[in-house]
């Protein structure tokens, strides 16, 4: 055979070799999944977006670890082992950390933010401008910022217990104005407290809508039924610009008038204009990061601090638990801090188990996968939507004794508790999309819930006859769950708890 012949042959061969392996590779089984419809698939079952992790978690008992979910032909991927995903969302990584497009996210305005960018140069750069000031060692910087907004909340929680839940989101977000843009947030008409809380309108963001089957109903009137999204993106665009603007534009302003308080946006700011003008595309990405450190971890840090409430107020043997550590380490004269962290193990199972017992991201954020992968014998398809479910961790027998019960003494080393870990990549989010600011949220909700216990103790409310009166709990999803506002009492300890806060509150700084 001739050299001129043999190469076709080769090739013919290459292709026929090629196309029996990619033959083979399609055969592999699909994933389990539950039954659906012709067409529409899924469709008519997903279910609602607070039952959502609960259903994921039902539907991975009955079909599997991993199973498989189809809306309209899309792939959706629903992971409920903490084994299945450290395997395909960490170790491979790679593949798994992509986003699936967002529509209201895109049209509110975030598309190239952290939350909803594409995985590429892009979100790297922006997670990079993360790292520095948000690594684990960087947090000692920020005690003496934290204890300040902490010794603000307790004043406000002695004067207007029954205002927590805004007086929470004004600590949460004080932190983070002060380390993000120089700026402390002082009262609930701040500005930049208004920033915080208008928020809240992007949780529809998190709620299905017509434009995840096609941008065209972007078109719709308004009136159009099922066309709520319309108004949202309407009254939400505007907003977020805003929030992202007025913010930076301040800080450049003073940056101009030589006064300006050291912070994230500021060092951003005046790196870049060392090196000349600033660009539009650079000024949008410190806009862009602000903004979504402050959103992202005021959100999450301060629901988490509404839920501790409601478990100590459930849970009144652990909040005994947890102040008699903290009287034993600490004392009565002096309220908690950084550095008897390691000596509160019991405080720190309490922050833990709260995050366990109910994560505020119920379902996380959606991954996508970018190539075509097997997962034990299984096929998943590229472009997939990769769900990790929190409540297939958290609930996970295997795992936690008695999981659906609040029980800090869980993490607690043997003998003295079970040994459990707590789950931090189901509470942070896995692989190269992990939360950045996961040790500053930690560290703002630990200071919080150690002297909160430390001056205060939560009970049941009472009704004009004395009776106490049972806490009806209820919640709402969107981004993040919350609970429906409830009715508790919140009391100082003794007759010295009001004398330390004010105390704290006077001093140099605060």
């Amino acid at each position: 055979m001739s050299l001129v012949t043999s190469i076709p042959i080769a090739l013919l061969l290459c292709v026929v070799i090629h196309q029996l392996y990619a033959r083979k590779q399609t055969r592999a089984p699909s994933l389990p999944s539950p039954p659906g419809d012709p067409i529409l698939g899924h469709l008519r079952y997903m279910p609602d977006v607070n039952d959502r992790d609960t259903v994921f978690y039902d539907w991975g008992c009955k079909y599997g670890d991993v199973f498989q979910l189809n809306v309209l032909g899309k792939p959706i991927v629903v992971i409920n082992s903490e084994k299945a995903a450290m395997e395909l969302m960490e170790k491979r990584s790679a593949i798994y950390s992509d986003r699936p497009p967002m529509p209201l996210f895109e049209r509110d305005g975030w598309k190239d933010g952290v939350v909803a960018a594409k995985y590429g140069p892009l979100l790297t750069r922006q997670r990079k401008m993360f790292h520095s000031p948000l690594a684990k060692g960087t947090m000692p910087e920020y005690e003496a910022v934290q204890e300040q907004e902490v010794n603000f909340l307790l004043q406000g929680l002695l004067d207007e217990p029954h205002e927590c839940r805004r007086l929470f989101r004004l600590y949460t977000s004080s932190i983070l104005t002060t380390l993000i843009y120089g700026h402390r947030i002082r009262s609930f008409d701040d500005a930049y407290y208004k920033i915080a809380e208008d928020f809240d309108l992007m949780h529809e963001a998190a709620h299905p809508s017509l434009l995840d089957i096609s941008p065209y109903f972007e078109y719709l009137p308004s009136w159009f039924p099922g066309a709520w999204f319309i108004r949202h993106i309407k009254e939400m665009r505007p907003k977020l610009l805003y929030m992202m603007r007025m913010p930076l534009e301040s800080v450049w302003l003073e940056l101009s008038g030589k006064v300006v308080e050291p912070s994230y946006a500021s060092r951003n700011l005046e790196a870049l204009a060392k090196n000349g003008k600033i660009s539009d595309r650079d000024w949008w990405i410190i806009e862009m990061t602000s903004n979504q450190l402050l959103t992202g971890g005021t959100d999450t840090s301060f629901q988490t601090l509404q839920w501790f409430i409601v478990c100590m107020l459930t849970n009144p043997d652990a909040q005994v638990k947890a102040q008699r550590e903290i009287d034993d380490v600490v004392g009565r004269d002096r309220l908690p801090n950084f550095a008897d962290q390691d000596s509160l193990p019991y405080v720190q199972c309490i922050m833990h188990e709260v995050m366990r017992w109910q994560p505020v991201v119920p379902v996380g954020i959606a991954h996508q996968s970018t190539a075509e992968d097997i997962y034990e014998g299984m096929r998943i398809p590229k472009g997939s939507v990769m769900i990790a479910n929190p409540r297939g961790v958290t609930w996970d027998e295997n795992l936690y004794h008695n999981p659906r019960q609040f029980k800090p003494e869980r993490f607690l080393p043997k003998p003295d508790g079970a040994g459990e870990n707590f789950p931090v990549h189901s509470i942070f989010g896995w692989g190269r999309r992990i939360c950045p600011g996961r040790h500053l949220a930690e560290a703002n909700i630990w200071l919080a819930i150690a002297r909160i216990l430390s001056v205060f103790t939560v009970t049941k409310a009472k009704d004009e006859n004395g009776k106490p009166i049972e806490p009806v709990i209820k919640w709402g999803t969107g981004l993040v769950r919350h609970p429906e506002p409830f009715v508790f009492d919140m009391l100082p300890r003794d007759g010295n708890a009001p004398l330390l806060i004010r105390s704290a509150n006077s001093q140099k700084g605060s």
